[in-house]
């Protein structure tokens, strides 16, 4: 899965522009993690290339793409800004909502990651199908898979979590780029290891719900290959036809304001969590998740943008879902980041290593609170009522 691309410095790909249901892929179910060392900061080279190879054909651009609204960053402040929350010590967050009567998952906890500030060691995290019984508990009954068609009318899919009760987030590159194909869903707790003599799921859940349209923020560099995530922008909030989060649920966001101290409160003083359905494990049918998953940087590339590094540990289908942690304090789900794709870099000594690169930061917090606000399904969705 993990390629090491022809560059003399730094390359980067599409981990997962989705994984087809009907190929039966043959992908590793493990990957030797690279030591890495050195210094972290917003000045590591690490960052990708414009000129980087990507292992996807270059995108649709932009303005032909049939269904994603693209709005420009300017315009997205002033949408969004009468609707935040205000920031507390840099971090600025959204509510999660839980339906009453649906219980926290068993065993999630927020542990404290200990880190040198000089160097450190990025460790692998474990992988683990989740256990039936908790698949209809908080969180995990807020995620499930994103499908659609292409052109040769194969099924492909990515991961989603639902950020709103009409709403959904995923990664900008599981949005079918063919004109032909407009269908885009998101099945909410999708478990496809249940037999058919099983009882069904109760409503919403393992339908699937159809997305009327997307919302992404401009890369300002619409034909390039690889744009939006070189400019930290792989991220979509998609608005279904119905809203089932009334039901489900729906997660919480955080992002830390553009300053070093609350980047470092939020990111990397803690161990998160990832849940996706990739290819190979499972055969793409059941919800895994990622435990221990260390943020090693977070690269700022703008305004509100961010590149979040982390230990590799997806695989194709687990685009889109969802980077987050738990505050204890409340069992509140917070993502900071979705799935989007890897990196591969080599350092000063000639060593390589590989990384899972997640995009979310400030401007993804508000095209949520933006869509939130602009298709609320519950009186209190939109955290903050604009002065008159």
């Amino acid at each position: 899965m993990y390629v090491n691309l022809p560059l003399a410095s730094l390359g980067a790909g599409f981990l997962l522009l989705g994984h087809a249901a009907a190929a039966a892929a043959s992908l590793p179910g493990a990957v030797r993690l690279a030591t890495r060392s050195g210094p972290v900061s917003d000045s590591d080279p690490g960052s990708v290339s414009a000129s980087s190879p990507l292992s996807t054909p270059a995108p649709t651009p932009e303005v032909e793409h049939p269904m994603i609204e693209y709005i420009d960053d300017s315009n997205l402040t002033a949408l969004a800004d009468p609707f935040m929350p205000p920031a507390i010590d840099g971090v600025i967050k959204l509510p999660s909502f839980r339906p009453e009567g649906v219980r926290f998952a068993a065993g999630m906890s927020s542990r404290a990651v200990p880190r040198d500030s000089i160097s450190f060691n990025l460790v692998a995290p474990k992988l683990r199908p989740v256990e039936p019984g908790d698949r209809m508990f908080d969180p995990y009954r807020m995620m499930g898979q994103v499908r659609r068609r292409n052109d040769k009318g194969e099924v492909i899919y990515c991961t989603g979590s639902l950020v709103g009760t009409r709403l959904f987030l995923t990664a900008r590159h599981c949005v079918p780029p063919e004109p032909r194909s407009k269908t885009l869903e998101f099945v909410p707790g999708y478990d496809g290891s249940r037999k058919a003599t099983d009882p069904p799921l109760p409503w919403p859940f393992g339908r699937p719900f159809r997305a009327t349209t997307c919302y992404g923020i401009h890369t300002n560099d619409p034909v390039a290959s690889g744009a939006a995530v070189i400019s930290a922008r792989d991220y979509v909030v998609c608005v279904l036809d119905e809203p089932i989060g009334v039901d489900a649920g729906y997660l919480s966001t955080i992002a830390a304001e553009p300053n070093p101290q609350a980047r470092e409160k939020v990111y990397t003083s803690r161990a998160w969590w990832s849940t996706g359905y990739p290819g190979n494990m499972e055969d793409g049918k059941v919800l895994i998740q990622a435990e221990g998953v260390r943020v090693g940087r977070v690269h700022v590339t703008g305004g509100g943008f961010n590149r979040i590094e982390t230990p590799p540990y997806p695989d194709y289908g687990w685009s889109g879902g969802p980077l987050f942690g738990v505050n204890q304090e409340n069992e509140e789900v917070e993502i900071i980041g979705v799935v989007s794709s890897y990196l591969t870099a080599s350092s000063a000594s000639g060593s390589s290593f590989v990384s899972a690169l997640h995009m979310g930061g400030p401007k993804l917090t508000r095209l949520i609170v933006w869509a939130r606000c602009t298709w609320p399904g519950k009186p209190d969705e939109c955290p903050v009522t604009p002065s008159p």
